[in-house]
């Protein structure tokens, strides 16, 4: 019961993330966010992990999570932030719910998992819904295709990552040094783009301007979304299979959407709203068969 609270918790922290990020970045550099949000994300995380006395597992984890983080949420961050800097919020929290159907298909192609039919029938229905969300462009969180399709990418690179990710969680536990190094390699990744393709010539010049309401959002994306989340999803993969943990992600659509509206003002037109419709509808349907299975067994 415990590890699907944690993913329910997880999921609802992760649908107000698109919300969040285009928030922060009306006034913080799309570099500097995803540097400076990782790195407070690190420290709030080995901080805790001292004041618990867990710093001594350490040595017994290693740096493979460091690694995994580098990937996940390192160079995904960053295509998240350019992506969220090119298109609406309400539309990435569409796209991530793609990831249940993303990661059955990974589990068909690289680990040769079967198919079942409300699977494919669940896939063909969402993909219609994507395609009709990145072709229309009568959001008023001003959407594009590029920024669609970058928001794409990163679900395809998370899916990609989850494997490797449920090996690291099932070996060592520990989900807060685990996660504490992940953010260390994503604080790593990050801050290296930001010294690459960010502006050197005035560093941080922007937060003597930042407005306190941006701050405090920030803070919320770096402590919140970044530190918890990922502990309860660390903690989640250890207890639950990765199929499992991915089914949650259909609930950012109708908790993620609704956020972009009140806090962002984005209104979606009839034409994404039912491309909205379309992807939860695909998503929920292998799900709906899967539990109805179960509880027939259960008889």
């Amino acid at each position: 019961m415990i590890p699907h609270l944690a993913c329910l918790l997880g999921v609802a922290f992760w649908a107000s993330s698109p919300t969040a990020i285009k928030f922060v970045l009306a006034e913080m550099p799309v570099w500097d966010a995803p540097a400076l949000r990782f790195a407070l994300a690190a420290m709030v995380l080995w901080a805790a992990a001292v004041a618990l006395g867990h710093i001594g597992e350490v040595r017994r984890i290693g740096w493979r999570p460091f690694l995994a983080g580098l990937v996940d949420p390192g160079i995904i961050s960053i295509m998240a932030y350019q992506g969220f800097l090119l298109t609406a919020a309400s539309h990435g929290t569409v796209i991530f719910a793609l990831m249940p159907l993303i990661a059955a298909l990974f589990g068909r192609v690289f680990l040769k998992e079967p198919l079942a039919v409300p699977t494919i029938a669940g896939a063909g229905l969402a993909l219609v819904g994507v395609v009709l969300l990145v072709s229309s462009q009568d959001s008023a969180g001003a959407s594009s295709l590029t920024g669609d399709l970058l928001l794409v990418g990163c679900v395809i690179l998370i899916c990609g990552a989850q494997i490797p990710l449920k090996r690291v969680a099932t070996l060592h536990g520990r989900p807060l040094v685990t996660t504490a190094i992940m953010m260390s390699g994503a604080a790593a990744a990050t801050v290296l783009a930001r010294l690459i393709f960010g502006d050197n010539a005035q560093p941080l010049a922007w937060t003597s301007t930042a407005s306190t309401e941006t701050w405090i959002v920030f803070a919320y994306t770096a402590i919140v979304i970044s530190s918890s989340s990922f502990v309860l999803y660390n903690y989640a993969l250890r207890h639950l299979p990765v199929a499992r943990v991915s089914l949650y992600s259909v609930l950012q659509t109708p908790i993620g959407v609704p956020l972009a509206w009140a806090v962002l003002g984005e209104r979606l037109s009839w034409v994404e709203v039912g491309a909205a419709a379309l992807v939860i509808a695909g998503v929920a349907i292998p799900v709906a068969v899967a539990v109805r299975a179960r509880r027939a067994a259960a008889v």
